[in-house]
C-alpha cells in the first residue's frame, strides 16, 4: 500500500478532458477533489539506475500451471539520450521493422505457423526510451527454445538481405493512415495526448516523423538495434516441465 499511496497520486497525475464540456465546472471539481490527498504526501525519492547494454542471463525457465509453455523473447536495444523528434522517429521505424519481419504474413509466421509452433497468440512489441530500450517476441508454442532458435536465424538472414522496399512503404502509408484515423477516436486523443506529454513530445509531431524515415534508416535500425549477443528466452512451462 505504501507503494500505491506514493505513486497513484494526483501529483504524478496528468489530467486530459476532451468532449462538450463545462471548463470552469471541470476545474472546480478537480481542485476540491485533489485537495484531500494533498495531505501529509510525501514525495518519494526516484531512483532511475544506469540501465547496463548486456543482458543478465540469455535463458530462464520456470514452471506454473499453464496449459501450453508460454515464452517471451527480448532483445535490448541500444539507449541513446537525444531530442525527443529522434527518439520518435526511432520508435516508429523500429515498429515498421518488426511489423514487415514478424506479422502475420510474413516468412517467419508462416513458417511458425505451419509447423505448429506458434498459435494466434504470438505477438510481437517494442519501447524505445532515452534510458532503456527493448524489443519483445512473445506468445505460446509447444516448443519455445525451437521457436527462439528459428527467429535466430531469422533475423540473421533478415540483417543481410535487409527489408523489402515495396512492402515497408505500404507499411508506412498505412501506419500513418491509421494514426489518422485515430483522431476520429476521443479515447484515441486522450491516450496519444497523455502518452507524449510523459515523454516531453506533440502527438501531432508524428505527422512529420513520418515523413522522415526511409527505408535505409529502417535498416540501420534493423542491423544495429536486433542485436544478438542481447538477446534473451524466458519460458513458463507447465508443472509437468511440458
Amino acid at each position: 500500500m505504501d507503494c500505491y499511496h506514493a505513486f497513484y497520486h494526483p501529483s504524478n497525475m496528468t489530467l486530459f478532458i476532451t468532449g462538450d464540456v463545462n471548463e470552469d465546472e471541470v476545474f472546480d471539481s478537480v481542485d476540491r477533489h485533489i485537495v484531500s490527498y494533498e495531505k501529509n504526501f510525501r514525495r518519494p525519492e526516484i531512483i532511475m539506475p544506469n540501465e547496463p547494454k548486456e543482458i543478465v542471463k540469455s535463458y530462464r525457465c520456470e514452471n506454473s500451471q499453464v496449459s501450453l509453455p508460454v515464452f517471451e523473447i527480448g532483445i535490448k536495444t541500444s539507449i541513446i539520450g537525444t531530442d525527443t523528434v529522434t527518439e520518435m522517429k526511432r520508435s516508429v521505424a523500429l515498429k515498421l521493422v518488426m511489423k514487415e519481419l514478424f506479422d502475420v504474413g510474413s516468412e517467419v509466421f508462416e513458417k511458425l505457423f505451419s509447423e505448429g509452433l506458434i498459435n494466434d497468440s504470438f505477438e510481437y512489441d517494442s519501447s524505445l526510451d532515452t534510458r532503456y530500450g527493448h524489443i519483445v517476441i512473445g506468445g505460446e508454442s509447444s516448443d519455445p527454445e525451437k521457436v527462439h532458435d528459428v527467429l535466430v536465424k531469422y533475423i540473421q538472414h533478415r540483417k543481410i538481405s535487409g527489408l523489402d522496399a515495396e512492402v515497408f512503404d505500404i507499411n508506412k502509408k498505412a501506419f500513418k493512415g491509421s494514426y489518422i484515423r485515430g483522431l476520429n477516436s476521443v479515447k484515441a486523443i486522450d491516450g496519444g495526448f497523455v502518452h507524449s506529454y510523459y515523454k516531453k513530445m506533440n502527438m501531432f509531431d508524428y505527422f512529420d516523423v513520418y515523413d522522415k524515415i526511409d527505408i535505409g534508416f529502417a535498416n540501420e535500425l534493423l542491423h544495429k538495434e536486433f542485436n544478438l549477443e542481447r538477446i534473451a528466452l524466458s519460458v513458463i512451462k507447465g508443472q509437468d516441465g511440458g
